[in-house]
């Protein structure tokens, strides 16, 4: 048999035994279906059904968790099965938003999202070494995007756990409930003497909300700027002592005052020095001069001055004008150098504080070139950027001119904290006031007003801005020098809408009485109950000067007791005029002696007659220049400058000081 013919056998074979394998199987299967079928009739065992789908169903449920909690899913509260499940986290986690203090941990209940036709029940544990004494629990919950925390409806406390109803899976958690601050360290009573700080304090706890907030306030008034956990009067005065400090407390769920504590202030006799040398340097081993001391207190007592260093305006010395603030126990200077211009020669800064606590600072920026352009520019501090800012633009912002300018007087209009500026501009008195973020327009000035040293200017609580000057044109020679002295002085004024300048005068014409060679240095004023103080210096030939001041009641002018200067010859430019607000009492200070040595005087006047003020620095003292202000207490403080013996260079000094005085030195 060939290879061809084996192959068809056993294929044939193959065939046969498969056809015979399935007869065989199609009689087994229908064997046991037969058998099956008898068996039915015949009861055998039953297998049991597979086990339902894990989790809760339409018929309801329990899930317990760990330490006590728990969630009940009623009947028909899913449509369909749930592998609902309980996990215990670590408090704050997820991170639980400012203010919401954790009162145990916290629940993930899962799978997040999910909701029920009919409100499941869930049971959260709270932890009691977590729960301090007095304060209440609520539940909470994250919201149904998970992405916030709200707090739970109806929830109910029973023992350790809290239970509430809901219809989505969160995270859920048992919280402490915010409540309004709670201080636990009250401010204590403060005793100090005249011219030292005063801090008070307290400590509270949060009890939940955003944050916490402090305002303090004196004899129930908000103090500006005193939003901290303490507050420092950096310079107590007489008119402090008895004050109460009180302070709020708020977290933004509502706040509490803490009790009054009693400041105490021991009077001193005599000027009180604020720290040491506000500035004493030298520069490569050469003293370094100090110029122009101008001195400003805001409400809340912190003390600004402002000076020149080095700078000697049209001799041509570069310098740097500066500004430093009483911390409380220390001289600092607050933020740059203000002058921002290269080889200027910064001149008379006046500072001044607005009712918001924020420093204003006026000067002339002279280049060393006496020919080149000048100018006036008006500086205030932002504390936002812990910088000097030019008030109405650059470059010149409020002036510049070739003429030259001199002695800017600011005044901040209350309330508004508007600047008004008022300089000279050779035979010109030039005004200016911030409107918005502009200065009003250049045509704002007054010629033949001033012989530049005689001119003063204030501001009264209305609006109102008075000049006082010699409204007169001079003869001239034919060099332009004047052939006459000015010899009468008068204040006019300008009210807060007036388009015009100073067209009006107090009285209708001059303020001095006697006419005399020539009206020297003035100084102006306007008290608390309105009434215009003007100060100035009467010089005659072959006599000694003499200083009168009169007072404008609003129909007359007056003279308040007799001559100031006596014998005293004075050295320097300008007397200082200043008006203890609250009793509308004029103080007076001037330079006496020599070019070579000179010391300041001053005077107050106590309603009846003129009584001397000691001097505020040490005797035997060479003054250079001062500058004087009343503080918000009505004591004076003055800042001086103190020169070497026998320097005669006008202005100088070696090392600046502050001084303050309680009721200006003179028993009540």
């Amino acid at each position: 048999m060939n290879r061809r013919s084996i192959v068809s056998v056993e294929q044939s074979s193959f065939s046969r035994a498969r056809k015979f394998g399935v007869l065989s199987l199609v009689l087994t299967l229908l064997f046991a279906v037969g058998c099956n079928s008898s068996s039915d009739s015949g009861g055998g065992a039953v297998p049991p059904p597979p086990p339902p789908p894990a989790g809760i169903g339409p018929a309801g449920g329990t899930v317990n968790g760990p330490g006590g909690s728990s969630i009940v899913v009623p009947a028909n509260a899913l449509a369909a099965n749930t592998a609902i499940a309980i996990a215990q986290s670590s408090a704050g986690s997820p991170a639980l938003p400012s203010g919401l203090e954790a009162a145990g941990s916290v629940f993930a209940i899962t799978p997040h999202g999910t909701t029920f036709a009919v409100a499941a029940t869930v049971t959260v544990p709270i932890n009691p070494a977590m729960v301090p004494a007095g304060r209440d629990v609520q539940l909470v919950k994250t919201n149904a995007a998970q992405d916030g925390w709200e707090s739970v409806p109806g929830a109910t406390e029973s023992g350790d756990a809290m239970t509430a109803t809901t219809d989505t899976l969160s995270w859920w958690l048992t919280a402490l409930i915010a409540t309004v601050p709670t201080i636990t360290t009250q401010p204590a009573d403060q005793t100090v003497d005249a011219g030292q700080s005063a801090t008070f304090s307290v400590v509270a706890e949060q009890n939940g909300g955003a944050f916490l907030s402090y305002q303090w306030q004196k004899d129930g008034v908000d103090i500006p700027g005193a939003t901290s956990a303490s507050y420092t009067l950096l310079s107590a005065t007489s008119g402090d002592n008895g004050a109460q400090f009180t302070v709020i407390v708020g977290n933004g769920v509502g706040s509490t005052s803490s009790q009054a504590a009693t400041l105490t202030v021991n009077a001193v006799t005599g000027w009180t020095r604020i720290g040491g040398a506000v500035f004493a340097e030298t520069v490569l081993g050469v003293v370094t001069p100090v110029r122009y001391p101008s001195v400003a207190v805001a409400g809340d007592g912190t003390i600004y001055v402002a000076y020149g260093i080095r700078s000697s305006g049209i001799a041509g010395l570069e310098g740097v004008l500066r500004v430093s603030r009483w911390n409380g126990t220390s001289w600092q200077q607050l933020g740059d150098d203000l002058n921002d211009g290269i080889g200027t020669a910064p001149e008379w800064p006046s500072i001044k504080v607005g009712s918001d606590g924020v420093p204003v600072v006026a000067w002339v920026n002279r280049t060393l070139n006496a020919t080149s352009i000048n100018e006036v520019v008006v500086q205030s501090w932002d504390a936002a950027s812990s910088a000097w800012q030019r008030l109405g633009g650059a470059p010149s912002g409020i002036w510049s001119g070739s003429t030259g300018a001199y002695a800017p007087l600011l005044v901040l209009g209350a309330g508004s904290n508007q600047p008004n500026v008022v300089f000279s501009e050779g035979i010109c008195i030039v005004y200016r006031a911030l409107i918005g973020s502009v200065w009003e327009p250049d045509r704002l000035r007054a010629c033949a007003a001033s012989n530049q040293s005689s001119f003063a200017f204030a501001l009264s609580n209305n609006g109102t801005a008075l000049v006082a000057g010699s409204p007169s044109t001079l003869p001239q020679d034919g060099s332009g020098n004047p052939t006459e002295l000015r010899n009468w002085i008068s204040v006019r004024y300008r009210a807060a809408q007036d388009d015009g300048f100073f067209t009006s005068e107090l009285g209708g014409g001059p303020a001095n009485t006697v006419i005399a060679d020539e009206i020297g240095p003035a100084g102006l004023s306007v008290g608390n109950s309105g009434e215009v103080f003007l100060g100035f210096v009467s010089r005659s030939s072959g006599a000694a000067q003499t200083m009168t001041v009169r007072r404008w009641n609003g129909a007359t002018w007056t003279t308040l007791g007799g001559d100031l200067l006596a014998t005293s010859p004075l050295v320097s430019s300008a007397p200082h005029l200043r008006i203890e607000t609250a009793l509308d009492t004029p103080g007076v200070a001037w330079l006496t002696g020599s070019s070579a040595s000179s010391t300041i005087t001053g005077r107050v006047w106590n309603g009846l007659a003129w009584v001397d003020v000691p001097a505020p620095h040490p005797a035997a003292t060479n003054i250079g220049h001062f500058g004087m202000t009343v503080g918000p207490n009505n004591n004076p403080y003055v800042a001086y400058t103190v020169r070497d013996a026998n320097q005669v260079e006008a202005y100088r000094g070696n090392a600046l000081y502050v001084s303050t005085c309680d009721n200006w030195c003179v028993s009540p």
